[in-house]
């Protein structure tokens, strides 16, 4: 475990560098920069899990920081059923489940995207349709997974880790 966590730290440490460094101030357009800070959530997220105590919550509130700058970006730069968009969404959701086990706010944030999404999705065609409805039925699995233990009807486990983009 020990040598995973050492490797899996400078892996991520790496790519973090280069995000804050050379991608995320000169992305080029609105699809780019929610993308990457996605990613910079994603490799904090996965970071995370491989810490404990006072160093996890650290480590988790910098991903949670860039989840919520990628949804921020998202919701002023792209429309809700854009499959980045719902991809933040997804992965933000998953965040609250597996990493902060905290139910009720990954299917309110899975939800509310499905939700937003579905009204728009008859606007869109070809490519985007199909990837956008991808993303949206990881969505509803993941509510459907996670939905018997927000009523109460056991744990989750390791069966109940999420589907992410």
């Amino acid at each position: 475990r020990a040598v995973v966590r050492r490797d899996a730290d400078a892996v991520c440490g790496e790519v973090l560098e280069l995000l804050d460094t050379f991608l995320l101030a000169p992305a080029s357009s609105a699809e780019a920069g929610v993308s990457l800070l996605k990613m910079k959530a994603d490799f904090l997220r996965n970071l995370a899990e491989f810490r404990v105590g006072e160093e996890r919550r650290h480590v988790a509130d910098r991903s949670l920081a860039a989840y919520q700058a990628a949804q921020d970006k998202a919701a002023q730069e792209l429309a809700c059923a854009h499959h980045v968009r719902l991809g933040v969404a997804l992965n933000t959701a998953v965040y609250y489940y597996d990493l902060m086990g905290q139910p009720e706010q990954a299917c309110q944030v899975a939800q509310q995207a499905f939700d937003e999404a579905l009204v728009h999705l008859p606007r869109l065609g070809g490519d985007a349709l199909n990837d956008s409805a991808r993303i949206m039925q990881l969505l509803r699995d993941n509510l459907t997974l996670w939905g018997p233990e927000m009523r109460g009807g056991g744990e989750g486990g390791a069966a109940a880790a999420g589907a992410q983009a």
